[in-house]
């Protein structure tokens, strides 16, 4: 009985510790004392795709501020299927130039990666910048406001295609 009661509180702090994970240490440097605005998991049915977890300065999220964006992918997919489903959600906000898209497919198809199961990916919107850890590497750090605007809008903008998840990453639901 002894066992059973020690194994499941084991458990619960394991998953509470998880629950109130931080961002990555190198992510800090980019966004001071961040803290946790909302989470949202996107399924697609009833199968979890990723946790995404909004991180800002004092839990105060602005667009026009450094923020971190946390995907925990649950499980794996190809950089090239990351890709894709980021420019089709990028197209959706506005009209771009074929130049412009393709430019910014190029950029992405170079730093994004391959996931697999719980791997993390950071995202951080820093001086108009698009930066990317994994691992605790630094994977992108790419300065092109307008993408780094219009990667995070897929989540954070007024024409998300998924509002729900957008509303829970910002705390609002």
């Amino acid at each position: 009985m002894f066992k059973k009661i020690f194994l499941l509180t084991f458990l619960c702090l394991i998953n509470f510790q998880h629950s109130f994970a931080f961002p990555s240490q190198l992510s800090t440097q980019y966004v001071k004392e961040p803290v946790n605005v909302g989470s949202a998991t996107l399924k697609f049915l009833f199968w979890p795709i990723y946790k995404a977890e909004l991180y800002a300065a004092n839990a105060e999220f602005d667009f026009e501020q450094p923020f971190i964006l946390r995907l925990t992918y649950k499980f794996a997919i190809s950089k090239e299927d990351i890709v894709e489903a980021s420019l089709k959600e990028i197209k959706r906000q506005a009209e771009f130039s074929e130049e412009q898209l393709e430019s910014w497919e190029r950029k992405l198809t170079k730093v994004i990666p391959d996931v697999a199961k719980n791997d993390s990916i950071y995202g951080i919107k820093y001086k108009g910048r698009l930066i990317l850890i994994k691992d605790e590497k630094l994977i992108a750090d790419i300065k092109d406001a307008e993408l780094a605007k219009r990667f995070f809008a897929i989540w954070l903008g007024e024409n998300t295609s998924k509002p729900k998840l957008t509303k829970k990453l910002l705390g609002q639901s």
